[in-house]
């Protein structure tokens, strides 16, 4: 089911498959502001991600010997979401673990995802709750696709002109994905920078170009037009993804954790940088972007 929550600017819609958004319109001009599908690149339009961030190891890890297989991205994107709360402007939706989800994740939680409009800034919130009598390892992030200026060809959509802008040069530290853009296998600087430029040949040459987000707490996508999107995030990591050829839109995904490691061991408490989260406690991650 597709739900929509909107105030005097914007209007944002999202499905109950996946808790996902589908569609964010400014409501003066009727602009859609995320993109939508093009049958010749990405399916998606965004995706909630829990409880692993991108792949894993050949599709599976282990929790105390025991294996266990897992999609891309993790649980949320494969399931429904109820709907809690609607208050016109903000909705609240809730995805719980079940006899399906402990096959493949042997956890028990509760996760809501909440989207709430204040003027042009939509705030997207996602909090896990640890039901179990026992420490829950899992990683998050977010992975929406917004718009950007584009023309298209028979050989591949252009989206040159537009960029990734920050509010200050800063050393940017990409964490390196082998071959076939799977898994990390290191860190590598490609020196101090206040920009990224967007096109599809970054993103041939960068499948996935992630960044260590130590030092970056917020970014700006700068369409070729002039307009401004402004991100907002306290993270870990920060990823930009296109497809390589069609499609005219940039992801810019605020990530807490990383995809396995080319070396990782397969017991999920020994994966390195996920989140453990003690029973009974609550995480919030949130991230802020303003139109």
């Amino acid at each position: 089911m597709i739900y929509t929550i909107k105030n005097e600017y914007l209007s944002l819609s999202f499905n109950s498959l996946g808790g996902s958004m589908t569609s964010i319109k400014r409501l003066d001009t009727n602009e859609e502001l995320q993109y939508q599908k093009d049958p010749r690149s990405w399916q998606g339009q965004d995706v909630v991600i829990f409880p692993f961030v991108a792949r894993l190891k050949g599709g599976v890890y282990t929790v105390d010997g025991k294996e266990y297989s897992m999609k891309n991205h993790g649980l949320c994107r494969y399931n429904e979401f109820t709907l809690i709360e609607d208050k016109g402007n903000e909705a609240t939706i809730r995805f719980e673990s079940s006899e399906d989800t402990l096959k493949q994740y042997p956890y028990n939680f509760v996760f809501d995802v909440t989207y709430s409009l204040d003027g042009k800034i939509l705030t997207l919130s996602y909090k896990v709750k640890n039901t179990n009598d026992k420490v829950m390892p899992f990683g998050i992030g977010g992975h929406p696709a917004l718009k950007v200026n584009a023309k298209d060809t028979l050989e591949e959509t252009k989206i040159d002109g537009s960029k990734i802008v920050f509010d200050q040069p800063i050393e940017l530290i990409e964490m390196v994905l082998d071959s076939s853009g799977s898994w990390v296998i290191g860190e590598n600087s490609l020196g101090v920078s206040q920009t990224i430029t967007l096109s599809k040949n970054l993103f041939k040459t960068f499948p996935t170009l992630i960044l260590k987000a130590d030092n970056i707490k917020n970014c700006i996508l700068e369409k070729c037009n002039g307009e401004r999107v402004n991100y907002d995030f306290d993270c870990a990591y920060l990823a930009f993804w296109s497809h390589p050829q069609f499609g005219d839109y940039v992801c810019v995904e605020p990530w807490m954790s990383l995809p396995d490691y080319e070396d990782a061991p397969s017991e999920m408490m020994e994966k390195k940088s996920l989140i453990h989260l003690e029973a009974g406690k609550d995480f919030t991650f949130s991230y802020k972007i303003t139109f």
